[in-house]
């Protein structure tokens, strides 16, 4: 999870490095997407709520991160 609290207006990169298993990304809210196995998400983040990812699966690989702007 990266805490909003902790985080000022950022940019997130978030790559799933497992080949089978994929990943849920959730804001909190009704905003959500899924990161099949190797893909990756790059997106502007105000902040104002957590990032909560999740495996559907086992323990795959998250690559990460969070550039402040």
């Amino acid at each position: 999870m990266f805490a909003s609290s902790s985080y000022s207006r950022s940019y997130v990169y978030l790559k799933n490095m497992d080949d089978t298993i994929a990943m849920d990304v959730d804001f909190g809210s009704t905003a959500s997407f899924n990161i099949r196995p190797g893909e990756f998400a790059f997106f502007p983040w105000h902040a104002s709520q957590n990032i909560v990812v999740a495996a559907d699966s086992g323990t795959p690989v998250l690559e990460y991160a969070i550039f402040e702007a």
